[in-house]
């Protein structure tokens, strides 16, 4: 006598593989008035600073610390609470964040990148990050750019550091 119930083993070869999904991942930061995506394995760890020219690892070492602003044709961050924006109070204390960038995130030096805020990690389908180009309707392009997706209704520039940062 046979049952009425079947195994599932009979389904198994049923079974429909699911798309892979490729996905990038990012620090999403701040960098003078623009919103940029920096690949999460070129950053080491987010530090707090007070706008210091450089700033020493927990290693021990004294590492130059870049404008990523700058950098990128911006107006410099504001490095004491005089150069502040007005609605930054009088005499408060101004945080910056300093991304530590691993050395092997194509160039030769561990060194800090200064940004205004760090937002989120975030992990987007790489289809949706658009080529940077002047026909993107927010068009801003820069040799350090290569793409740009939209996050939470802002642009979101991913930028390649190893084009930024001095490789010695």
């Amino acid at each position: 006598m046979t049952s009425p119930f079947r195994t599932i083993t009979a389904f198994a070869s049923r079974r429909r593989a699911r798309p892979v999904i490729e996905r990038s991942t990012f620090v999403i930061a701040t960098a003078g008035e623009r919103r940029v995506a920096l690949a999460v394995e070129c950053v080491d760890r987010v530090m707090r600073t007070t706008g210091a020219a450089s700033v020493l690892s927990p290693a021990g070492r004294t590492l130059p610390v870049h404008d990523l602003s700058d950098m990128l044709g911006g107006a410099p961050l504001p490095t004491t609470a005089a150069d502040a924006p007005a609605f930054t109070h009088a005499g408060a204390r101004l945080d910056t964040r300093v991304l530590l960038v691993h050395p092997h995130a194509g160039h030769g030096t561990e060194s800090a990148v200064r940004v205004s805020a760090v937002h989120e990690v975030y992990a987007v389908e790489s289809v949706l990050v658009e080529p940077a180009n002047v026909d993107t309707p927010h068009a801003w392009v820069h040799s350090a750019v290569r793409g740009v997706f939209q996050r939470a209704g802002y642009p979101v520039w991913v930028i390649d550091l190893a084009r930024l940062l001095p490789s010695s």
